[in-house]
C-alpha cells in the first residue's frame, strides 16, 4: 500500500496498492469480472507516482457497507489476475 504510515492511528479507507508483475489496469479488468470495483491509473498523482517508479496504481475504498466478504471476492480475484498474468 502506498501512503503515509500512522502508527496507532487508523488508516484511510482509501487504499492505492500494487501487485508485483500485473498492471493496475490488467488488475482492475480481472477484478471487474469477479464483481470487484476498482479505479486503477494516475489518479492526478503522476508526479508522485513518477518519483515512486510506478506507471499506475489501482485503488479501492471501503465505507460502511463494505463486508468481509467484498474483501474475500477481491483477494480470490487478485489470486485469478496473478494466476492468468503468470
Amino acid at each position: 500500500a502506498y501512503g503515509p504510515k500512522q502508527v496507532g492511528h487508523a488508516q484511510s479507507s482509501i487504499i492505492s496498492f500494487s501487485v508485483a508483475g500485473l498492471h493496475p489496469h490488467d488488475l482492475a479488468t480481472v477484478l471487474d469480472s469477479h464483481n470487484v470495483q476498482l479505479r486503477a491509473g494516475h489518479h492526478c498523482a503522476m508526479p508522485a507516482l513518477h518519483f515512486l517508479g510506478l506507471p499506475a496504481t489501482a485503488r479501492i475504498s471501503f465505507a460502511v457497507y463494505s463486508e468481509l466478504q467484498d474483501i474475500d471476492q477481491m483477494v480470490a480475484g487478485i489470486e485469478a489476475a496473478k494466476e492468468i498474468f503468470s
